[in-house]
């Protein structure tokens, strides 16, 4: 068992895609991990000392601040026979 804190930096990005008979759509979410936390976790094993069968980790934090940047979010759609063309950008506070 632990207590303390935990510091994410970066940021985590998603990309999707979808395609079909008519084009393409894209679209690719970004997300702010510049964050600090507070909490503890507790580890269980269970098996014997030289093989461990089973690990259980359960942890429970709480964010200190919020990250500095935004989430960005990105779509785009390519129809068959045409460029790729950006239809949506957002910028939202996380």
């Amino acid at each position: 068992m632990g207590v303390g804190f935990l510091r994410n930096l970066g940021y985590s990005s998603y990309d999707m895609r979808f395609t079909d008979v008519g084009g393409t759509v894209y679209s690719k979410l970004e997300f702010p991990l510049d964050a600090f936390f507070f909490g503890t976790e507790c580890t269980l094993f269970l098996g014997n000392k030289s093989y461990r069968e089973w690990h259980f980790l359960i942890g429970v934090y709480i964010n200190l601040n919020a990250p500095a940047s935004k989430m960005l979010d990105h779509d785009w759609i390519e129809p068959t026979g045409f460029p790729k063309l950006k239809f949506s950008y957002t910028e939202s506070e996380t």
